[in-house]
């Protein structure tokens, strides 16, 4: 009995051509659309930094006030509370990150289908150092700043700090 080998070809999927985009019939509606868009992305930005500005005041205003109160449980439960509101402002700052990079994804494919006017409205890439710096980052830094210094904050008040200069041997200050 001969077996007989054959070749096995990978076929490669058969894309559908797209279509061509239906005419834009009302323009009117469609630079609305466009607009309001646009309007979204910078209102999710504003909350942002409106967020980031009211949480600076509470920030303040706990520490102000946790410096000048000597229960020591009362302290605990206050860095507790702000370690907490800075964990969440880290996961709200991931999430407006998403909602804004879909907004501009999304726009920029209308752009491109149907107008065919996405490159013309980019800014241009940033050069140097801008381009490795985004306000996103920036923000996030801050809120991953606060959660570290929340944490040490609590763990000197919980007395862990002292414990690890027994344990490591390092004289107290």
């Amino acid at each position: 009995m001969e077996t007989r080998m054959t070749s096995i070809r990978e076929e490669k999927p058969v894309r559908a051509k797209p279509e061509a985009p239906e005419e834009i019939k009302d323009h009117e509606l469609f630079r609305d659309f466009v607009e309001q868009t646009w309007h979204h992305i910078r209102h999710v930005e504003t909350i942002r930094l409106w967020t980031t500005n009211t949480y600076a005041f509470i920030i303040g205003g706990v520490l102000a006030f946790a410096s000048a109160i000597p229960d020591k449980i009362l302290k605990i439960f206050l860095l507790i509370v702000l370690l907490f509101i800075a964990v969440l402002g880290v996961l709200m700052n991931l999430r407006i990150k998403a909602n804004v990079e879909d907004a501009f994804a999304r726009l920029d494919r209308i752009l491109r289908e149907r107008v065919g006017l996405a490159e013309q409205l980019r800014f241009g890439t940033p050069t140097g150092f801008a381009r490795h710096l985004s306000v996103h980052w920036m923000f996030l830094a801050f809120y991953i700043g606060m959660v570290v210094l929340f944490s040490l904050l609590l763990l000197h008040e919980l007395g862990v700090i002292l414990w690890l200069h027994d344990l490591l041997g390092v004289p107290r200050p």
